[in-house]
C-alpha cells in the first residue's frame, strides 16, 4: 500500500492510519527539515505492521523503520483493524497506541485460552466417548464368560538356552 504523506514531525507520520509511532535513525535528515515538510512515499506490508518502508528519493532506496517502542509484538493489519473494532466496541474514544496493543493482547490471550479449552474439550470428549466404550465392552465380556476345561498345564519341551 502507497501512502503520500506531509509529515510536520516524522516519527509520528504513521499515526493517521495506524495510530502507532515509528522512529529511526536513518530519518534525522527528513527530522531537521520538519519546518519545511515534504511528501514522503511509505509502504507497509500488511502482513507485518511493526516496521514501514519510507523511500529516501535521493539515493533511490526504502528505508526500514521500526515501531518506536521496539518491545511492541509484530502484528497484521488484519489483527489491527479487529482490535481498533473491539476498541470501538468497547465504546472507547480515544484509540491510542497502548490501548491497541493491550486490545491486541487481550485478543491473543483469549485466542490462547479457547485453542487449550478447545484442545481440552477434544480430548475429555474423546476419553469419555473411549471410556463408555470400554465399559460397554467389559459388560458384554462379563455376561459372555465362561469356563472351559483345558486339561494339566505342561511346561515346554524344547527350550533354547541362550
Amino acid at each position: 500500500m502507497d501512502d503520500l504523506y506531509k509529515c510536520s514531525l516524522i516519527f509520528t507520520f504513521s499515526r493517521g492510519w495506524t495510530k502507532i509511532a515509528y522512529y529511526s535513525n536513518a530519518l534525522r535528515p527528513w527530522i531537521q527539515l520538519r519546518n519545511q515538510p515534504t511528501p514522503l512515499l511509505i509502504r507497509r506490508d500488511p502482513r507485518d505492521l511493526s516496521r514501514i518502508f519510507v523511500l529516501d528519493e535521493e539515493h533511490n532506496v526504502y528505508l526500514e523503520v521500526p515501531y518506536r517502542m521496539l518491545s511492541r509484538p509484530a502484528i497484521s493489519l488484519w489483527e489491527h483493524k479487529l482490535a481498533r473494532k473491539r476498541l470501538r466496541e468497547q465504546r472507547r474514544t480515544a484509540v491510542d497506541e497502548a490501548s491497541l496493543f493491550a486490545a491486541i493482547d487481550e485478543m491473543r490471550e483469549i485466542e490462547r485460552k479457547a485453542e487449550t479449552l478447545t484442545r481440552t474439550a477434544r480430548r475429555n470428549r474423546t476419553r469419555r466417548q473411549l471410556g463408555s466404550k470400554l465399559e460397554r465392552e467389559s459388560s458384554q465380556i462379563e455376561n459372555t464368560t465362561s469356563t472351559v476345561d483345558i486339561g494339566p498345564v505342561r511346561p515346554f519341551d524344547d527350550i533354547e538356552a541362550w
